[in-house]
């Protein structure tokens, strides 16, 4: 049949787990084990969906061994929030992540947004892939496609909402469930930020944040939403806003590469057995 994989950053594992719970025609999924596969496989576990968990030199044998003729699967790949820390870093992970499942993929939606113009030319990045490469689109009214400019704008409901909200709090920092448990990637671990002074905790009002926005984007695989908003805003002083996000886009994008997918799979298996197909 075919084979679609989902290449995403760890912030974003929460509406991967939300795209899978809702396809129920996925006969197979599978979650590559690189240290970063314990979080989303419980996730997936939470919603009774029993992922297995490969290598990639056991992908591989699954591979020769034909798991094509296991129907429609989807292998998941996460990778470290931490690679935002240098987005060059992040683009050339990627582009190896890439490179190495395209071998055992017919399709990759990338799981990200510009990420800081990581992914402005998703063309180049994808150029030595062996199948077709998707990234996150935004959507608008002109029906033209535009890459999401990152996790935010995704959870927001798209670039054009995201400046919006951006115009009416400009003095804020946003926060996704996965941002409030994980922010260490913004400033250092817990337990370091909690030793520093209260000089030292008041450096976000220095430079002009105030606000902290709390986005509900209805997904509650992260423990402790409120709890981690209220700690965040309080060691910091900032002021909770609350706005409400949502997962339209990531479910669209996810539905569209995959009608891509197995119409163009449908295709190439009729040619090869020598029917026509019309438009």
């Amino acid at each position: 049949m075919s084979i679609l994989s989902i290449i995403g950053c760890k912030m974003l594992e929460d509406e991967i787990v939300n795209i899978l719970k809702q396809d129920v025609n996925i006969d197979r999924i599978i979650v590559l084990n690189n240290g970063e596969h314990s979080d989303i496989t419980s996730k997936l576990q939470s919603e009774d969906i029993k992922p297995e968990v490969l290598s990639e030199t056991e992908l591989e044998i699954d591979h020769d061994q034909d798991f094509e003729s296991s129907g429609f699967t989807i292998i998941v790949v996460v990778q470290s929030k931490d690679l935002h820390s240098n987005l060059k870093n992040l683009k050339q992970e990627t582009q190896k992540t890439i490179d190495k499942i395209s071998m055992f993929s017919d399709g990759i939606l990338l799981f990200y947004g510009y990420c800081g113009e990581a992914f402005v030319d998703i063309e180049d990045i994808s150029k030595d892939a062996d199948c077709t490469v998707r990234i996150l689109k935004d959507e608008n009214p002109h029906n033209e496609d535009f890459e999401i400019k990152d996790c935010i704008a995704l959870a927001l409901g798209g670039n054009e909402n995201y400046r919006k909200t951006l115009k009416e709090y400009p003095d804020a920092l946003f926060f996704t469930p996965m941002w409030s448990n994980h922010w260490d990637v913004l400033l250092g671990s817990r337990e370091k930020m909690s030793k520093i002074s209260k000089s030292e905790k008041s450096f976000f009002k220095k430079v002009g944040i105030n606000r902290l926005v709390k986005i509900d984007t209805g997904l509650f695989y992260e423990s402790g939403f409120q709890e981690n908003v209220d700690e965040f805003a309080d060691m910091f002083g900032l002021e909770i806003v609350n706005v409400s996000g949502t997962n339209r886009i990531s479910e669209n994008c996810y539905w569209k590469v995959k009608d891509e997918l197995i119409n163009r799979v449908t295709i190439n298996c009729s040619s090869e057995i020598g029917y026509e197909i019309w438009d």
